[in-house]
């Protein structure tokens, strides 16, 4: 019955032709259970689109979101990133106001001048992409996370659903630890 239930529940979204075959076949075999090396290869990577990382201003909350978008850009697409300096180039096309103005300085010294002249920082920075999220890590992130949680959690009020409430407190206390 319950298997009855979820072809109909599967029949009334909009999934490719490939993807309702492979869920189906996956549905029917071992009596309706999916294991999860079934589930994974439902969707298989090549399947998965990745959209382009949000811009990044310069706001400390939202630093590591834009740093894990990149990298899981960066990841999905890496035959596009061979040379590491197209990861710091991708990473700085999404860098806007404060953020982009600190780099504006690298890039174009990067660009208008040959490796030997370069400030060393700047060779390192585009070599190695550790080095351009560490640079950018300690201009743009926030110095005392444990004292921003902490003041955080005394301004929380809960204003309309609990569950919401709920979720922020959680991810703000994560920090106080």
């Amino acid at each position: 019955m319950l298997l009855k239930e979820q072809s109909l529940h599967f029949e009334h979204h909009s999934f490719t032709r490939y993807q309702r075959r492979s869920f189906s076949s996956v549905m029917s075999s071992q009596s309706g259970r999916v294991t999860l090396s079934q589930e994974a290869s439902i969707f298989s990577a090549d399947k998965i689109k990745i959209s382009t990382s949000n811009l990044y201003h310069d706001d400390r909350d939202k630093l590591e979101a834009y740093l894990i978008q990149i990298e899981l850009y960066v990841k999905r697409h890496s035959s596009q990133f061979k040379f590491i300096e197209n990861k710091v180039l991708f990473a700085f096309i999404y860098l806007r106001d404060n953020a982009f103005t600190w780099f504006h300085h690298y890039l174009t010294n990067y660009l208008q001048k040959k490796s030997g002249e370069r400030e060393e920082k700047i060779n390192t920075m585009f070599r190695d992409s550790q080095a351009f999220e560490k640079r950018l890590r300690r201009v743009f992130e926030d110095i005392d996370k444990k004292c921003t949680a902490k003041r955080q959690l005394y301004n929380l009020r809960q204003k309309i659903f609990a569950a919401t409430y709920s979720i922020s407190f959680q991810h703000i206390a994560m920090n106080t630890k």
